[in-house]
């Protein structure tokens, strides 16, 4: 890593400034508590007047600081809620100093009469604060940051909360309109459980909510304070009190429905209609999948006397699946922001390349250190947390993980699953990579049907041919929830020989999983795909050097059984027989963006002929494209586009095209539910689908506040297709006729976080029953 002469000066001198503060200042401490009740009062603010030095204190109250010896320091003291307060330490030596603050609760007999009054009044106000707002953000070019932030990681399970995980750092950030924000770590400390070559979160790019868009996941969500904040707010005005010993109005959020936003409350200083403190949660129209209870709470100072910046930012959020035996999790982040340099011009080299580094010594510094300079002091349970997992057996217990066991060597059992053809098929799979650093890879499996009495199995290889070494992040797991990350040099393989030999059944159909053919094929004693066994081998390369691009290229030879009562044969007059099938094929799989859309594109190109010895001659083409879009407010959509023809000769029945439909009761996003399998099939088809999930949207527009914890999603879909034969000398099988297959339908999804319900009507080729209800099977969130 190369640094430029101004960059190691700066190192040199916070590695001596760092030094020369251990050894001159001393920690002054203390618990603030609420003077009414005694209890705890956390995140309460912490500043040395006549200085940008500061602390917040924990959850249990707990403040800490380092202040020069010798000195006598002002302190003041604010939460919101409670009255302000300064103090007065003179500093000898280490001191404890306990506080109390007054509350100084909300109160609402200043607004008057109507809830239109309040609402009227609060616009106005908002007005303002937004008019005062661009006086001052126009003029803001650039600011340079320091800041001190950490990361926790809980489990909940039951009754019990663990920390799991703990990751601090220092970090000067550097922001600049035209370039955006970057971030040098200057300190870090964390867990051993947490790898320091993964402690890059540091501040990040700042979340400011006085900027006019805040970015959350996939999200970009107007602010409330943003320039065109009345597009998506309305705002209710519910009472008046004090903070930091200023007035403030205390305004309550009303999103849009539709839009995404911000629930919840602004305390607005009457004097200068600033921020004084918001607590903010994404609005019902910002879906976050597992992300739950996402909550933002942030308090802005003046700086310059002009310029209004975030000096914290409290961040947490729960992980829940909603799914049996897993826990949830909660993250929580704390960030004390100070030091700002406002319109400094920070040089261009700062914003070329990664938004994020790491300094040379950002790991030097020793725990007594930290202690000076934690701005936040740990909650008990952190403390913990680094005593249990930064022990020796923590640490030998998940560096363990890649040390040789006889366990290793064991292959895995699959699940069992049911067919018609092999009754209850049992079996086992085993993957080994010898060298962790060298890119080769065997694996194999077994299985063997109690109904056929047939053994079935495959051998593979895979060597990589072209690789670069790469740190890679390994996850171990135990049974008491901990888990370790370690970094690793492993291949990262850019072209791959791949190589198989098997001897097993085939299936044509291939939407649904074992478990869900099992289900039908045991109630209905019909399977969903159509099964051939063959034998054989194949062979290909892998081409992955690109970013979103994957280019495979193979030899396939083997035998096809056509003659048993494997291979299903529906309408079929030709004689059965084996037949060796040699191709040879093309494959690209190719992921890019195109503004805001997500795009997957799949191609295959497969031709066989006399010529490789084959008893089948063809050559086919088969396309797929699928684009997806985040329409805020309005869902999820997502269209995916299909086709597939045969360029030259004809193809056998083993070979035909169809489309993927229903299987009985069960369904899968993006394919027909109407249609029966293997209803229509050709050697040309084409078919196009919708898909839209609005999410609770249809409850949010009427109201129905009562289901808000169903989270349920309602989804639209439709499709429509053809197949069709368009070459002589293939075999009539059922097809569309020129006349397209259509259908329409909907869904209640998100049940459990697992079931969509779903209606689906046939819009053509009707049949005796026209409406099929199904149900689909995935996490869907």
């Amino acid at each position: 890593m190369r640094f430029t002469l101004p960059a190691v000066i700066i190192i040199v001198f916070l590695t001596f400034s760092i030094v020369a503060e251990a050894q001159t200042t001393f920690p002054v401490s203390g618990t603030i508590t609420n003077a009414a009740t005694k209890e705890a009062i956390p995140r309460a603010s912490v500043a040395v007047l006549g200085s940008n030095r500061g602390a917040i204190a924990n959850k249990e109250g707990r403040y800490s600081l380092s202040l020069l010896v010798g000195t006598t320091a002002r302190l003041r003291i604010t939460a919101v809620g409670f009255e302000p307060d300064t103090v007065t330490v003179t500093i000898n030596g280490a001191s404890a100093k306990n506080i109390s603050l007054r509350p100084t609760p909300i109160t609402s007999d200043v607004v008057v009469v109507t809830s239109d009054a309040s609402r009227v009044e609060a616009r106005r106000i908002m007005r303002e604060v937004i008019r005062r707002k661009k006086l001052w953000r126009d003029k803001l070019a650039d600011y340079k940051c320091s800041a001190y932030s950490r990361w926790n990681i809980r489990s909940i399970s039951g009754g019990d909360t663990v920390v799991r995980s703990v990751v601090e750092s220092t970090a000067d950030g550097y922001w600049r309109k035209d370039k955006g924000f970057f971030a040098r770590i200057t300190g870090r400390t964390q867990t051993a459980n947490f790898p320091s070559e993964a402690n890059l979160f540091s501040i990040g790019p700042i979340m400011n909510f006085y900027d006019n868009r805040v970015d959350i996941a996939t999200y970009t969500i107007t602010s409330p304070v943003a320039d065109d904040a009345f597009d998506v707010y309305d705002y209710d005005l519910i009472g008046t009190g004090k903070m930091n010993g200023s007035p403030v109005y205390k305004i309550i959020l009303d999103p849009s429905v539709i839009a995404p936003g911000f629930d919840g409350v602004l305390w607005i200083d009457q004097n200068d209609y600033t921020i004084a403190y918001l607590d903010l949660t994404p609005s019902k129209a910002v879906k976050l999948g597992p992300l739950k209870e996402l909550r933002m709470q942030q308090t802005f100072d003046l700086f310059r006397d002009t310029f209004w910046m975030p000096i914290d930012l409290r961040t947490s959020l729960a992980i829940k699946l909603g799914l049996p035996i897993v826990p949830e999790f909660t993250i929580e982040l704390l960030s004390d922001i100070k030091g700002y340099a406002i319109n400094s011009n920070p040089p261009d080299s700062f914003f070329v390349g990664k938004n994020r580094i790491a300094l040379p010594d950002a790991d030097s510094t020793d725990p007594k250190q930290w202690a000076a300079t934690r701005a936040i002091p740990l909650a008990h349970d952190e403390e913990k947390a680094y005593i249990r997992l930064d022990s020796v057996n923590a640490e030998g217990k998940h560096d363990s993980n890649g040390k040789f066991s006889i366990l290793s060597l064991l292959p895995f059992p699959d699940l069992p699953v049911y067919n018609q053809i092999e009754g209850l098929r049992l079996g086992v799979n085993k993957s080994i990579t010898p060298s962790e650093s060298f890119p080769l890879t065997f694996g194999g499996s077994l299985a063997y049907g109690l109904k056929d009495k047939v053994w079935k199995y495959t051998l593979s290889m895979r060597q990589g041919l072209i690789w670069k070494m790469k740190k890679s992040p390994v996850v171990s797991y135990d049974v008491s929830g901990d888990f370790g990350i370690l970094y690793k040099d492993v291949p990262d393989v850019l072209l791959s020989l791949d190589a198989s030999y098997f001897s097993d059944l085939q299936d044509r159909g291939l939407a649904y999983s074992g478990i869900e053919n099992s289900i039908t094929s045991l109630i209905y004693k019909q399977d969903y795909p159509e099964t051939y066994r063959h034998q054989g081998f194949k062979v290909g390369l892998d081409f992955d050097a690109v970013d979103g691009l994957n280019v495979t290229t193979s030899y396939t030879s083997k035998k096809i059984w056509t003659a048993d009562s494997t291979f299903k044969l529906a309408n079929d007059s030709l004689p059965y027989a084996k037949k060796q099938y040699n191709a040879i094929s093309l494959g690209v799989d190719a992921r890019t963006n195109v503004g805001s859309w997500r795009l997957h594109f799949l191609a295959n190109i497969n031709a066989t002929s006399k010529a490789l010895a084959s008893d089948a001659s063809f050559t086919t083409g088969s396309f797929e494209l699928t684009a997806s879009e985040r329409l805020g407010g309005w869902g999820s959509a997502e269209l995916i586009a299909r086709y597939a023809m045969t360029f030259a000769g004809a193809l056998p029945r083993w070979n035909l095209m169809y489309f993927e439909t229903r299987n009985k009761f069960f369904s899968k996003f993006g394919y027909f539910r109407g249609l029966a399998p293997f209803e229509f099939m050709g050697d040309r088809i084409w078919s196009m689908h919708l898909e839209h999930n609005f999410y609770d949207l249809p409850t949010r527009l009427l109201g129905l506040h009562f289901m808000d914890g169903l989270n349920l999603h309602w989804r639209f879909h439709g499709g429509i297709g053809e197949a069709d034969i368009i070459r002589s000398g293939t075999a009539q099988y059922a097809t569309t006729v020129g006349k397209p297959y259509g259908e329409i339908g909907f869904g209640i999804g998100n049940i459990f976080n697992l079931i969509t319900l779903e209606a689906t009507w046939r819009l053509a080729h009707k049949g005796s029953s026209n409406f099929y209800p199904t149900a689909a099977v995935q996490l869907t969130f």
